[in-house]
């Protein structure tokens, strides 16, 4: 019977631990970065939902159209009310509020005005 001269390197238990040790920190770095960009993109969609609010509420103001309805623009769903103010019953505040896909409300303008006969 033949028998084998030839050693075989292998890695030991000390190699392997730092293996998975650098893959850990790799990975919890990777994870780390994903998080960051998830958020800057939520903050984004924040962004663009508050400036939409805003050029709604210059042209309500142009047309002095302030009633209050519920309509949807791309996926998001816009909402428009006006209430009279509790302390000052001359005046009202027009809301407009932008909801995502979701129904999570992301964006809020409010404005007191005083609503035209």
């Amino acid at each position: 019977m033949a028998q084998l001269t030839n050693k075989v390197r292998s890695s030991s238990v000390m190699e392997v631990i730092v293996a998975m040790i650098v893959l850990l920190v790799v990975f919890g770095l990777a994870m780390t970065i994903f998080t960051n960009v998830s958020r800057s993109t939520l903050s984004g969609q924040k962004v663009r939902a508050a400036a939409l609010a805003n050029d709604l509420m210059i042209q309500a103001e142009a047309r002095h159209n302030f009633s209050a309805t519920t309509f949807k623009q791309g996926t998001w769903r816009i909402e428009t009310s006006i209430k009279p103010l509790a302390d000052n019953p001359a005046l009202s505040e027009f809301d407009i509020a932008v909801f995502d896909d979701v129904d999570q409300q992301i964006a809020l303008m409010k404005k007191v005005i005083q609503p035209g006969p």
